[in-house]
């Protein structure tokens, strides 16, 4: 697409026309040029270059009529014949209609009744959706073309004539925009968060690696924005550890971190969903070996590339993420300056033997992945609190009172052992939190801890992010 339709798309109020296609010439309406001149055209600022597929979970219109140019908005992008859901050309049951190498199907797209099935949406560096209606596929990727840097959802109207399209991306938690199909115009209503600045925000990297043993490991990596060079990290461990996995889009918790001048580090170990049934199995009873391998050889390969200072590395998470950051750290004492975990599991035994009430297909499931059959001094030696004296970093550990998941008899063994071993470690307890954080004041307290914590072991703070919020 043109530069001028780049920078002129995203201007509030103004009655714009989606190209056809990237380079497709568009008659656009005329309109004063903003300040500072001719924009680059958009693009994903991601190391691959790849580009989002948007995404939907209504149906098509009926091609529209007539435009206003004499040609129907169909005819002008060429967009193939709808195939009719009813046709015998539809997908019959059992036929093999769509399947990825690498990841799996994570949703169906139906149609707007709900009767037919029209895409499957899948989750690589981005969620994309592969449609079966040619027609609807190339309507949706004109919207990804004139929205470039998003993910998009669109829904429309009864009539087919109008949508409603929301784009997001790591740096937007949603901006809302009217379509109208048989013109192709494409107006912004209104932002989500509009007084967080996307200017002070940073691009968030979709990133691939081979651990030790060469299995193939998918990421993402954020850099802090108008820094050069390695930077202070923060390896960012998601929880489940099971059932769940890091994506691309918009997280606050990682923006707050970038914006005080930290990379960001996320990686999908073994064990983490998405990526085939064999992958996730990997982590099986293997939470305080291979995951925690796969997560080492992610950090040494950031410092490899140059996006991390090896020099100043902290590992920081929530649930299991706590207690891989706590496992890390004794298992890899020369990685870390420092190390985070907020209700982070710390005894594997006292886990199994005293979870909190769920339902008993879920203790099984529980049971199986931490690896419950396991010789009993084998979950020890995987037990943080048994691991303490092998830490060697300064540990700041933060629990809730009232957590049910993991009771806060794991912090407290755990502040026990540190206090003990005399390590170097900062306790915070939040009276009236669970699982996580609810209440406004817990929130604040809990991220400005963070905040002066990670300043203190990693030297960053305003000096090394240009502007914090």
């Amino acid at each position: 697409m043109s530069s001028r339709f780049a920078q002129t798309l995203f201007l509030i109020g103004l009655g714009l026309l989606v190209a056809c296609g990237k380079d497709a010439p568009v008659e656009e309406p005329v309109t004063e040029p903003t300040a500072g001149g001719e924009a680059p055209a958009s693009g994903v600022d991601t190391p691959d270059g790849s580009e989002p597929i948007g995404s939907a979970d209504t149906p098509l219109p009926p091609p529209p009529a007539e435009s206003p140019w004499g040609k129907t908005r169909a005819e002008q992008c060429q967009r193939p014949e709808r195939t009719p859901m009813n046709s015998s050309a539809a997908g019959k049951f059992g036929d093999l209609l769509f399947a990825h190498e690498e990841v799996d199907v994570s949703g169906i797209v139906l149609s707007r009744d709900g009767e037919w099935a029209i895409g499957a949406r899948y989750e690589a560096d981005r969620s994309r959706i592969y449609y079966f209606d040619p027609y609807r596929q190339a309507i949706d990727t004109e919207l990804a073309d004139a929205l470039s840097e998003y993910e998009i959802d669109v829904q429309f109207s009864d009539d087919g004539n109008t949508a409603l399209v929301t784009a997001h991306n790591e740096k937007n938690p949603g901006r809302f925009y009217h379509f109208d199909a048989e013109t192709g115009q494409l107006e912004e209503l209104f932002r989500m968060r509009d007084t967080l600045p996307e200017e002070y925000l940073s691009n968030t990297h979709p990133i691939d690696l081979r651990a030790r043993d060469g299995e193939q490991l998918h990421g993402f990596l954020t850099i802090p924005r108008g820094v050069s060079g390695p930077a202070p990290m923060v390896v960012v461990v998601h929880g489940g550890p099971h059932e769940t996995r890091d994506t691309w889009g918009f997280d606050p918790e990682v923006q707050f971190l970038a914006n005080r001048g930290y990379a960001v580090l996320q990686v999908n170990f073994r064990g983490s969903s998405g990526y085939g049934r064999r992958f996730e199995q990997l982590g099986w009873g293997r939470w305080g070996e291979t995951i925690q391998d796969d997560i080492a050889d992610s950090v040494r390969w950031a410092v490899a590339q140059g996006y991390g200072d090896g020099n100043r590395v902290c590992i920081y998470g929530w649930s299991f993420g706590g207690y891989s950051a706590l496992m890390n750290m004794a298992l890899n004492p020369d990685l870390y300056r420092c190390g985070v975990s907020f209700g982070g599991v710390t005894d594997l035994p006292m886990l199994v033997a005293n979870h909190s009430p769920v339902e008993p297909g879920r203790q099984s499931f529980l049971d199986l992945v931490v690896g419950a059959d396991n010789d009993p001094a084998e979950l020890a030696l995987s037990s943080p609190v048994n691991r303490v004296s092998d830490i060697t970093a300064p540990v700041l550990v933060a629990h809730g009172l009232q957590d049910e998941i993991v009771p806060v008899t794991h912090f407290e063994k755990l502040v026990a052992a540190l206090a003990t071993h005399e390590k170097d470690g900062e306790g915070l307890l939040l009276e009236d939190e669970g699982h996580g954080l609810s209440g406004e004041p817990a929130r604040y307290l809990f991220y400005r801890t963070l905040e002066a914590f990670l300043e203190r072991h990693l030297a960053a703070g305003p000096g090394d992010s240009p502007d914090p919020i």
